[in-house]
């Protein structure tokens, strides 16, 4: 008895990369998502923990979290992340050092929220500098105001200063890593399906 097998494989073969990168995508925007929400809000403007996600102060973060597929970054990948500069300082940690003489230090909300509205210390008025103290070479000491007779700090002027990590993107994967690996299935085997059958295969 004759038997004729029709080859389809190559035809799978071909449908699995689009449906593999539809997968991707889906699991990057998923994840940014999860980094956005992650982000601290109403929090009074106090920093998170040492190791927590960080706490929004202006919003700028949280509104650069954006997702790339194969197009942008190549076959078969996709990413999530951020173009803002500082967003990975606060996911590694960092020791940024003075350009000039001194970093300028926010020591208090109050003192943190003026400087974003002003932009630089100079602008802020009523503040008197205090000098350091003898033998500490990394400060330049600090700049405060008076009030009610006493000398309050508002900033520290530092050569350099250390930013413990926040992480806030790897955490967005690693803790959802199950439930994105149940979307890439679901829209993998979705998508594979739709492109097998539009190549007459399935």
């Amino acid at each position: 008895m004759a038997m004729t097998f029709k080859w389809t494989g190559d035809a799978w073969a071909k449908a699995a990369v689009p449906a593999a990168e539809k997968g991707l995508e889906e699991v990057a925007k998923f994840c940014a998502e999860k980094a956005r929400v992650s982000i601290g809000r109403n929090h009074g403007g106090v920093a998170s923990q040492p190791g927590m996600p960080p706490n929004s102060q202006t919003g700028n973060l949280r509104r650069r979290i954006a997702w790339v597929g194969a197009a942008q970054v190549g076959r078969l990948r996709a990413a999530f992340g951020t173009d803002v500069k500082y967003g990975r300082y606060l996911e590694f940690g960092a020791r940024p050092r003075a350009r000039d003489k001194y970093l300028t230090v926010p020591l208090t909300v109050q003192a943190a929220k003026a400087l974003r509205r002003v932009k630089t210390v100079r602008a802020i008025p009523g503040l008197k500098w205090h000098p350091p103290r003898k033998g500490n070479t990394r400060s330049g000491g600090v700049l405060g105001k008076i009030v009610s007779k006493k000398f309050v700090a508002w900033f520290a002027l530092m050569t350099d200063v250390t930013i413990k990590a926040r992480p806030w993107l790897r955490p967005a994967f690693f803790n959802n890593s199950h439930e994105a690996g149940q979307i890439f299935a679901r829209v993998a085997v979705r998508e594979l399906l739709r492109h097998a059958k539009a190549g007459g295969v399935a």
